[in-house]
């Protein structure tokens, strides 16, 4: 049997297929929301502004895709659910995009920047949701303005009396 070998246009293009579903890997940790511990998204967390309160749940109440999608309940002046922390490449840009919707309150998507478990002062927000209906939100980061950041992490955000969800949240890299 005679094999010939791979031109150097078939390597090109299986390089660029690497490239590409490279860029494509979702680095978000159980981004679907489909991961439940304690009747909770897994890997996911909460925080909220002094005063306020935040219940954090998995919500078969009309995800976006799948059977689940994270659901925060309360009141505050804002209250994050966010995810593990994802290591960057400062040669690369990152994009999250997210779905969210708000029965009651306020409800975005953002990139927080830190510098190892040192939170940066400033985020990148999306636009606000007020309607309880889908809304596809993006995100692109900003690391010129966090030169020092060495992590991003995607997080969930509400406020007011809210009653919002949020559900597919994917960041990839180019």
């Amino acid at each position: 049997m005679h094999r010939k070998p791979l031109s150097l246009t078939a390597l090109f293009a299986f390089a660029a297929l690497g490239i590409a579903a490279d860029e494509l890997k979702n680095l978000v940790v159980n981004g679907n929301m489909e991961e439940v511990a304690d009747g909770k998204p897994a890997k996911w967390a909460t925080v909220n502004s002094e005063g306020g309160k935040v219940e954090l749940g998995s919500s078969t109440e009309n995800p976006k895709e799948g059977k689940r999608c994270l659901q925060m309940k309360g009141s505050a002046e804002w209250a994050v659910a966010y995810s593990v922390k994802i290591p960057i490449d400062r040669k690369k840009t990152y994009m999250l995009t997210g779905y969210a919707r708000a029965k009651s309150g306020t409800a975005y998507i953002k990139i927080d920047y830190f510098q190892g478990d040192k939170y940066l002062e400033g985020y990148t927000p999306s636009e606000e949701v007020t309607a309880d209906n889908w809304t596809k939100l993006t995100v692109t980061s900003e690391l010129d303005r966090h030169p020092e950041a060495t992590h991003i992490l995607v997080a969930a955000v509400a406020g007011g009396d809210f009653e919002a969800y949020f559900d597919d949240f994917v960041v990839t890299a180019k």
